[in-house]
């Protein structure tokens, strides 16, 4: 009998509600070290199909974005999990350098 595919599909959104294209999503086998990876398209949606049945654990990054790392979940024969996920922005730091020379006064 052959087994029903597997997958993980989501979407992925900033905090304003916006899609974040161009995403990096990596599905992690944390007992097995398997490794699928995958990125969101222009409207944020992704999908990881046919994955082996076990337990995954997802890693989300994108470029001026904080990563997002899920616990890890169980996935079954013939499951579809489907995820979103809202990225917040990187912490932004500000440095603000001044090099400045001061005359001497008389």
């Amino acid at each position: 009998m052959a087994q029903s595919p597997t997958l993980i599909q989501g979407e992925i959104q900033d905090t304003t509600g916006s899609a974040i294209a161009g995403a990096n999503v990596t599905a992690i086998n944390p007992e097995t070290g398997q490794r699928r990876a995958t990125q969101s398209n222009t409207a944020g949606q992704f999908t990881l199909n046919n994955l082996p049945i076990g337990t995954w654990a997802l890693t989300v990054a994108a470029k001026g974005f904080g990563e997002f790392k899920s616990e890890p979940f169980l996935l079954s024969v013939g499951q579809s999990i489907t995820r979103r996920f809202v990225l917040q922005p990187a912490d932004v730091v500000e440095k603000l350098e001044v090099n400045e020379t001061v005359d001497g006064v008389d």
